[in-house]
């Protein structure tokens, strides 16, 4: 590698795969001392603003579980992130941040956040290390990139042109348009020849037309979400569930809702009592059946589940409210446990852009290089983050993508 040949890097966009590969390029071209203008160009009057909306104020930055193969990336090609996620992996993402001063802490299903629980602080790190590296940010609108005889000019709303060795595009997607998501990036990537997938709505709130919605609207509960179609499994989940009225939210709902951006018609199976067998559910609640005998179906299920939820069970089931516990049927009692475990309802779409944390689709990862971002197409030219036909899952994949590909990107565009 001839670490002198890149003397001046522009990154277009200041998310956070734009300032990791912003940082990164600039600690690798001072480890070999190749001195270098590295320029981050962002629209928004502040850079990271969509940082500081992650993990509801506290900045879910990574997962340990994100280098678990492609499990929980997404995509026409999941498998791409493999080889980024491992050459940058959560413990060096913990490691560089540590080494700007942020400490971390593990909670639950492997999530990482800031010990100080505030995403600000993620930002704070990061834009400190820009400023000691010497990297120049600058508000700015990219509006086209072009080849030239040397590199590339940049060029900016408002007329100006910029001239680089080296661009890394790193706009993001369509998703949260009000902290900056446009989708700018895709025409930049189209002119410079590549392909984009069809772009949906991810991690966001699944819609249903089921007139029980309505009866649920504001309840939480653990529960599991077998997405399917046409009899085929789509995705399966665990955890909590929320109720809209309009449909289903929470993580398991978010992490299906990707699937059902792309599916004409599709149902979800809604499990209410996600650790039990149907066999242990039946055998409970013929215990409980017979504990309260004198109770009415109505009320059976009070101090079990929500009371809303349990007299939608019964109706679902078809077994009458006033019904005493004691004269189920087996028959009943199996309507009973389907209701609970099995609990069926039409998926009508997903909330848009607006409402999602990311996109899905983008510009088509089998034209890049997956170690080092660059594309197969034009020598220079790199991209990162949600720009790219990847998304994760709720709980700090969709950042630790970000570090990853912006770390692979930046140090690439610096040395190669």
């Amino acid at each position: 590698m001839n670490a002198c040949m890149a003397k001046n890097i522009i990154v277009a966009g200041g998310g956070a795969a734009g300032l990791m590969a912003a940082i990164a390029a600039a600690i690798a071209a001072a480890d070999v001392g190749a001195p270098e203008t590295i320029t981050v160009l962002e629209k928004m009057e502040r850079v990271g603003k969509k940082i500081l909306a992650t993990g509801n104020g506290r900045c879910n930055l990574s997962n340990w579980n994100a280098c678990a193969g492609h499990t929980h990336y997404h995509g026409e090609a999941p498998e791409f992130a493999e080889r980024a996620l491992n050459a940058f992996n959560p413990e060096k993402t913990l490691a560089f941040f540590q080494r700007w001063g942020l400490m971390c802490k593990t909670e639950d299903d492997g999530r990482i956040y800031p010990m100080c629980n505030q995403a600000s602080a993620v930002l704070d790190i990061l834009r400190g290390a820009l400023d000691h590296l010497g990297v120049h940010v600058r508000k700015a609108d990219v509006s086209d990139i072009s080849i030239q005889k040397k590199g590339f000019a940049v060029s900016i709303h408002g007329g100006e042109r910029l001239a680089c060795d080296k661009v890394i595009v790193a706009t993001g997607g369509r998703a949260a348009p009000a902290l900056g998501g446009s989708g700018g990036g895709y025409a930049l990537m189209e002119k410079m020849g590549h392909s984009i997938t069809p772009v949906y709505p991810a991690l966001v709130q699944l819609r249903s037309d089921s007139p029980w919605m309505k009866r649920l609207k504001g309840i939480r509960a653990r529960g599991g979400i077998t997405l399917q179609s046409s009899g085929r499994v789509l995705i399966e989940r665990v955890g909590e569930l929320q109720f809209t009225g309009y449909g289903v939210s929470g993580i398991p709902a978010l992490d299906a809702s990707g699937f059902a951006s792309n599916q004409k018609t599709c149902e979800a199976l809604l499990d209410f009592a996600p650790d039990m067998t149907p066999e242990d559910l039946n055998q409970c609640l013929a215990s409980r059946a017979k504990a309260l005998s004198h109770v009415s179906m109505d009320r059976f299920f009070i101090g079990f589940f929500h009371r809303l939820m349990g007299e939608m069970f019964v109706k679902y089931a078809g077994v009458p409210l006033t019904l005493p516990a004691a004269d189920l049927s087996s028959e009943q009692m199996s309507a009973l446990v389907s209701a609970i475990k099995c609990f069926t309802v039409p998926i009508a779409g997903t909330n848009g852009f607006s409402e999602a944390q990311v996109t899905g689709g983008g510009v088509r990862v089998q034209e890049m290089n997956p170690s080092t971002m660059e594309s197969k197409k034009q020598k220079g030219l790199y991209a990162a983050g949600e720009l790219l036909d990847i998304y994760g899952d709720c709980g700090g994949y969709n950042l630790q993508w970000a570090w990853s590909s912006g770390y692979a990107a930046g140090v690439s565009a610096a040395l190669d």
